[in-house]
């Protein structure tokens, strides 16, 4: 399996992920390939000076072209593999795009409430995967209000202040992507300039979410608030 992912990785990533998402390619290869996958991400977090830091994200290489078909097979095995395997679906549903989520909220076999006990046994971690993925709050509230369970439509309701922040957090994440130089850099008087008109509840969790995607370091996120705070518009 090893040497295949190997060769798969040699490839087009668009031609390896044609091959791994046609109808006569095995979802129990799939799920093996995946496995290869899951090894180096592990490993590339447990000692990141080791391994290669493309293995920092969990779909990457061949697995960003997979079709949106044997990702959703991909994703209903790892449920029904048991709950060792939870954490990898969790992992494959964090990267799957408003498409993919779609696709899954058309089929009758997600519509289902073992697919939403799935979420409910998160609790308040289910907030973890939001931050990655904002779509996932939308496709989980469909859920729950097409199998009527208000108790968690409810639960879901009190992150409402969260939700505004997390949409303007990546929103403002977006257009600071947008204003980096050639170098990959971003001013810290473009970051005051672009930050200073959201809401002071929202600062801090942009400038996290900034932080997790490298356009800014850790040890200026207090110096950048403390800069927010002094301005005339804060």
């Amino acid at each position: 399996v090893f040497l295949l992912d190997y060769y798969f990785r040699l490839m087009d990533p668009s031609i390896a992920a044609r091959i791994l998402g046609h109808a006569d390619f095995h979802t129990a290869a799939a799920l093996d390939l995946f496995n290869c996958q899951m090894i180096r991400y592990y490993r590339q977090n447990l000692d990141s000076e080791k391994h290669d830091a493309a293995y920092a994200s969990l779909m990457e290489s061949y697995w960003r072209a997979v079709p949106k078909e044997k990702l959703t097979e991909l994703f209903r095995n790892l449920l029904t593999t048991g709950k060792s395997n939870h954490t990898a679906a969790l992992m494959v549903l964090q990267n799957m795009d408003m498409d993919n989520l779609i696709y899954l909220q058309q089929k009758p076999e997600f519509r289902s409430e073992a697919m939403l006990e799935f979420f409910k046994e998160l609790g308040g971690d289910i907030k973890k995967l939001i931050v990655d993925n904002v779509n996932i709050y939308d496709f989980v509230y469909r859920l729950a209000a097409d199998l009527n369970d208000n108790d968690y439509l409810a639960f879901l309701e009190e992150f409402t202040l969260f939700m505004i922040q997390i949409r303007i957090a990546r929103s403002m994440t977006d257009e600071a992507h947008a204003l980096q130089n050639n170098q990959g850099k971003i001013s810290l008087s473009d970051l005051v300039q672009l930050l200073q008109h959201i809401p002071d509840n929202s600062r801090e969790m942009t400038l996290q979410l900034m932080q997790q995607e490298n356009l800014i370091q850790a040890g200026t996120v207090q110096g950048l608030l403390d800069a927010l705070r002094q301005t005339p518009d804060s």
